[in-house]
């Protein structure tokens, strides 16, 4: 048996993109070279690693089992190129990073520029989409690490929490719940919310904080973008439950009143997520240790 580096690169490229095409695009080689690499690899193994639907293909579950040490090898060949291509201080490589939007809106700015400036030898790319569908690259094994606010009970990911964080509750200054000095819960449900998309960790906390006290609450609008809730219900078509670290500088300009309500435990934390297969080189290393620096 004789699997190359270019059969395990055109398997993860296809088990990523599920199209062939769009897998040899990403590669720059041909479509017909890319099915040849997977047919001799398959060959090869004596076994299908993938479910054909159409012009989609999907991972079975032999696929699945080949992907992580896939992964692992093609990682610690990069490594080994990387080892001799530049001088033995300067960490280089490259590092796929997931992030939640809320994280990656106000947090991993600041890590991706202390990366740069400390190791500007790592090629770092970064997707910042709401915690579940992070988690779907991760399980698939686009991302090396990923930073979230949801929560994560899949056995394939290690969950480590990162940092601690609140979310808040916002009106218009001009807004009726603004002049109290603490409200009730029959008053927030007197109010339409402006949310976030399921799937995000935000409303995740918020489904399970307030709308399972509020049974009546009245969702007006379900956004994906933080900063777009904030323009909302600064306009004033409603009330918002975001971190703190979003609204702070709407609240600090007076563009947003907090709502006082200590009834409601809306504490959280974030969480620093890496699959259970996956290989830690330098360059992780590096991130991980900078992400647990910012804690």
């Amino acid at each position: 048996m004789h699997i190359t580096l270019r059969q395990l690169e055109v398997f993860t490229a296809i088990a990523r993109h599920q199209q062939v095409r769009i897998a040899a695009e990403s590669l720059h080689m041909s479509q017909p070279a890319a099915s040849m690499a997977l047919a001799e690899l398959e060959k090869q193994l004596n076994t299908q690693l993938f479910d054909r639907y159409s012009n989609r293909l999907t991972l079975n579950d032999q696929g699945q089992r080949m992907l992580a040490l896939a992964c692992e090898l093609l990682g610690r060949a990069n490594d080994l190129e990387n080892l001799f291509l530049h001088d033995s201080h300067t960490l280089s490589g490259s590092l796929s990073i997931g992030s939640s939007l809320t994280i990656g809106s106000y947090l991993l700015p600041g890590i991706i520029a202390t990366m740069q400036q400390e190791f500007p030898g790592i090629d770092g790319r970064y997707s910042i989409q709401n915690s579940e569908k992070i988690i779907d690259k991760l399980l698939r094994h686009e991302l090396d690490a990923a930073l979230i606010e949801g929560i994560c009970h899949h056995p394939s990911i290690v969950v480590e929490a990162w940092r601690e964080d609140r979310l808040v509750i916002v009106a218009t200054k001009d807004h009726p719940l603004s002049k109290e000095t603490e409200v009730s819960a029959q008053q927030l449900a007197t109010y339409p919310w402006v949310t976030r998309e399921a799937g995000s960790g935000t409303r995740a906390l918020f489904d399970y904080a307030i709308v399972s006290k509020l049974p009546n609450i009245k969702i007006l609008l379900e956004l994906e973008q933080t900063e777009a809730i904030k323009q909302v219900v600064i306009a004033g078509l409603g009330l918002a439950c975001l971190s703190e670290l979003a609204v702070n500088d709407a609240i600090q300009e007076g563009k947003l009143s907090l709502i006082e309500t200590p009834f409601l435990d809306l504490k959280r934390h974030f969480y620093l997520l890496t699959h259970h297969n996956q290989h830690r080189k330098p360059t992780l290393e590096a991130f991980l240790a900078l992400c647990h620096s910012y804690r």
